[in-house]
This record gives structure tokens, C-alpha cells and sequence, in this order.
């Protein structure tokens, strides 16, 4: 995702200051994983953005 984000998003949508992530909260990934969070917020802050 932030892969993404970094390239295409930011050149695509310029002035976005929200992004939609819809995701399965199984897995690796779970919600229950912490480190997921705080890269999602890390994400967030990188690119000024609401998720």
C-alpha cells in the first residue's frame, strides 16, 4: 500500500487528503497486529493523510 501511495497515488490524486483502505482483519494482517496500525499511521503522516 504505501508503495502505491508514494508513486501513483500521490501523482494521480495531488490533492487527496483522505484514503479509503479496505482490508480483510484476518491473517497475518489482523487487526490484532500491532505493526500493522502503526504503519498504517506511519503512512498517514508520511503523506499528510486521513485513513
Amino acid at each position: 500500500m504505501a508503495t502505491v501511495a508514494r508513486t501513483c497515488g500521490i501523482h494521480s490524486y495531488p490533492d487527496a487528503r483522505n484514503i479509503l483502505i479496505l482490508c480483510d482483519a484476518g491473517g497475518k494482517n489482523s487487526y490484532r497486529h500491532q505493526i500493522f496500525k502503526i504503519k498504517l499511521l506511519e503512512l498517514a503522516k508520511e503523506l499528510g493523510i486521513v485513513i
